[in-house]
């Protein structure tokens, strides 16, 4: 039965050939992953210091590869957990529409419906986070 399924499912006869790519539509993707790009780096750089370094570590924004928390944590003397508790601190600051509404513009997530999830899922981080520091308190 197995085997019947399996060669049901392999590709029939020839594959069609590759579709030519519309060389005006790749270059508007190329023009916005550039603007995107741009727009991130100034979302980025209106961080303060600490977070924007650890961001732009974290996901390679300088042309090196991402490093991970361990690494960040150790360049800067903390722990991992450290700096990832400053990665989530700048990620919910990169949320805010004044840091980056430039960005969300060019995602399609600026109306009003976007921002209310950004707010409710930055209150839910907020949350967890306080709930997770008042446990630690009880238990000291």
């Amino acid at each position: 039965m197995w085997r019947t399924v399996r060669q049901d499912n392999r590709p029939q006869g020839r594959l069609s050939p590759p579709v030519p790519a519309n060389p005006l539509a790749i270059a508007e993707e190329n023009i916005w992953r550039d603007e995107v790009h741009t727009a991130l780096l100034e979302a980025v750089s209106r961080l303060p210091e600490r977070l924007r370094e650890v961001i732009t570590a974290a996901y390679g924004l300088d042309g090196k590869p991402p490093r991970t928390l361990a690494a960040i944590g150790d360049h800067f003397g903390v722990t991992g957990e450290m700096a990832r508790y400053w990665r989530n601190n700048g990620l919910v600051l990169l949320r805010l529409p004044a840091i980056s509404g430039q960005l969300r513009y060019l995602c399609g997530q600026e109306s009003r419906v976007a921002y209310l999830h950004m707010q409710a899922l930055s209150r839910a981080w907020l949350r967890k986070r306080r709930s997770s520091h008042r446990r630690q308190g009880r238990e000291k």
